[in-house]
């Protein structure tokens, strides 16, 4: 089921990406890093697999930085575009975590 599941956030943040691209004007770039950390928070509650969280939030970011036209200085670009994304993600694991009952001790 993970694999699905991986498979599945995969496509919706390539679905995010194309939205935020086709439907955000280019020159809102804070509105398409909040569709795509959005997005990857999403993914990340909902995914099992912390390493596949893990490179989903990757990939969010890597379409993140591909959105934002980058002009001036590309290091703070990329990172002022990461960052959010990353912090959606985690909030999105925080939120799975949350919801995951604990172990039981029976035994």
């Amino acid at each position: 089921m993970s694999h699905h599941g991986a498979f599945a956030g995969c496509l919706t943040l390539v679905t995010g990406a194309v939205a935020a691209g086709a439907f955000v004007p280019a020159h809102n770039g804070a509105a398409r890093i909040l569709v795509m950390a959005t997005t990857a928070a999403f993914c990340a509650a909902l995914v099992t697999a912390r390493w596949a969280a893990l490179a989903m939030t990757t990939l969010a970011a890597a379409m993140t930085v591909t959105l934002l036209p980058l002009a001036g200085s590309v290091v703070s670009a990329v990172v002022s575009a990461t960052l959010p994304v990353a912090f959606g993600a985690l909030l999105g694991r925080g939120q799975r975590w949350m919801r995951t009952p604990p172990p039981s001790d029976a035994g």
